[in-house]
Parts: C-alpha cells; structure tokens; sequence
C-alpha cells in the first residue's frame, strides 16, 4: 500500500536517471534596452561513476535521445527577461520554450498578485563590462555575466547577495549538484525547473509561510504544497508561502502557483535549490533589509 496525499518533491525529478536535464551555460544575445535575451542550454543526463570503492552518479553531457533524433535540439537557446521593479526590486522570467516576447500586460493578471499593472522603474544605469552587462541603482546592482551564464544581486555597497549556480561553481565537490537548469521528464515530456542559488557560509534563510520546523530553513528541504498540518510538529502547511528572506540582505518571491520544493542548502550546504513544478520560471528578488523586502514584496501581492 502507497500513500497517495503525501506533498509532491518536485526535487526527485531532477535526480531521475531517465530524465533529461537542460543546464544554462552561456548568454548567447543581451538586448540591454529591452532587457531580453537567449541562454545557450546544454543537454545533461547522469551516468554512473566508481569513486572511494562505490558506484555514484554524476552529471555528464550527452547526445539526443529522441527519435527522430533532430525532432528536439540538443543545445537550445532560450529566452529570458528582466525587469527593474523599483530600485530594489528584479524580476526574472525564464523559459524552457521559445517565447519571442515579453509576456503582454493583460495576460499577467494573477491571483498571486495584488491586481493592476506590475510597476516598472527607470531608476537603473546599464553599463558594458568584461563579465558581461552592469545595472546599478541606489539600492542595488546586478550583473548578467555572459560565460558562464550567471546572475549576481549585490547590495548598495558592491557587496555579493547572491548568484545563480553553475557547472563550474561545483568542480570542487564530488557531490552532484543541480546547477540553474530546468529537467524533461521522461514519462510526459514536461518541464520543471531548478533555480540554483549559491549560499554564502553562516547565511540563514526564513520565511516560506506558515511552517513548524526551526525558524531557520537553512538545513531543510521544503515542499511548499497545501495540506492540513494536523498539529504544529510536522513538516505540513496549509498556508505555504513561496517567498522567503536571506539574513544576508535579499529576499525572493516564485511567482507560480505549482508546487514547489525549497532544498536550502539540506542536500549540499552551499546552494539554495528552488525546484519549481512549472515550465517557466518567474522570479523576484529584493534587497535591503527585512523591512525594506517586506515593503517590496507586499508592493507586489498585497498589503
């Protein structure tokens, strides 16, 4: 006998060996007018691996396993777009399909969402530098480095918030990290995605909504889904949240109502692995302090 009403761990798709799994690894175009452009996605799969007299597994590149073996590309390119919300606020919209523009204003209504158009600011100043494209505000910068694809948050000061994970981050570890990527499964075709997000030593992550466990999620895994709780000592919520804040100074809000699994740094202690159950990903980032994202985030969703 299975129980079937358990939360779903979108995190085991992506450490299924017959998945398929797509890892951002360059910016092939920026537009830094339109604030759009393509990652260059390199296909992955898992293959075993004898390490210390063990079998293990690790992730290795590979060739189409499609057939006809064009009817998918190995290595697509992709869009993304950012948007500057207000001097402390991103956005970032990731796709696993092509999607020639922005997303018009009408078709962003969302439940998730106060209601009304998502502001924009203009307060950002782009520069060209060797890693890639600057913006600045008062508040904050962030920098779109072109390879390996990359997007890091600093704070008012320069200092690092945060940066998505790649491939090359992990080649210190024997363990198999899921860098930023989004999976294919290999029972339905459909998409999930990883948003990998490195954490810095003695960082400490709160918030997820109404959840029981310790007050600092740094250590946890988890699945943000609706159930009844049933008591106050359990892994159960039935007012989960995906936003949660970072005592280093940023805060981030998963804009999708599907359900997600926060691995924060249980799995491997240095990334904080936002698995989403949906194919696009759609994410906002703030920065300040506790009561400047709070500001921010219900800015977006209701005060």
């Amino acid at each position: 006998m299975k129980i079937l009403n358990k939360a779903p761990d979108i995190s085991e798709d992506f450490f299924s060996f017959s998945n398929t799994y797509f890892v951002a690894e360059k910016l092939t175009n920026f537009d830094p007018a339109g604030l759009k452009g393509s990652i260059l996605y390199k296909r992955h799969s898992f293959n075993t691996l004898l390490s210390f007299n063990s079998m293990d597994f690790k992730l290795e590149e590979s060739g189409p396993n499609e057939f006809p073996p064009d009817e998918y590309p190995v290595s697509p390119q992709l869009p993304f777009f950012i948007d500057f919300i207000s001097s402390r606020t991103v956005r970032i919209r990731v796709y696993s399909a092509q999607k020639a523009e922005k997303p018009a204003p009408e078709s962003e209504k969302s439940i998730m969402l106060s209601g009304g158009s998502i502001p924009s600011s203009d307060k950002w100043s782009y520069s060209r530098t060797d890693k890639g494209h600057l913006f600045k505000s008062s508040e904050a910068s962030l920098l779109l480095e072109t390879d390996p694809w990359r997007i890091s948050v600093f704070d008012a000061k320069g200092r690092l918030l945060t940066s998505t994970n790649s491939t090359r981050d992990n080649s210190s570890t024997f363990t198999t990290v899921m860098p930023f990527a989004w999976a294919r499964r290999s029972q339905d075709y459909s998409r999930r995605f990883a948003a990998s997000f490195n954490l810095h030593p003695g960082e400490k992550i709160f918030g997820f909504g109404e959840q029981y466990t310790e007050f600092n999620k740094r250590g946890q895994k988890i699945n943000l889904f609706t159930d009844d709780a049933r008591g106050s000592q359990n892994e159960k919520s039935h007012k989960p949240v995906p936003f949660f804040i970072s005592s280093r100074g940023y805060g981030m809000f998963i804009h999708t109502s599907a359900p997600v699994t926060c691995d924060v740094g249980k799995y491997f202690s240095g990334v904080n692995s936002l698995f989403s159950g949906d194919d696009e990903l759609d994410l906002f980032i703030f920065t300040g302090k506790p009561a400047d994202i709070l500001d921010e985030y219900t800015s977006l969703t209701g005060k």
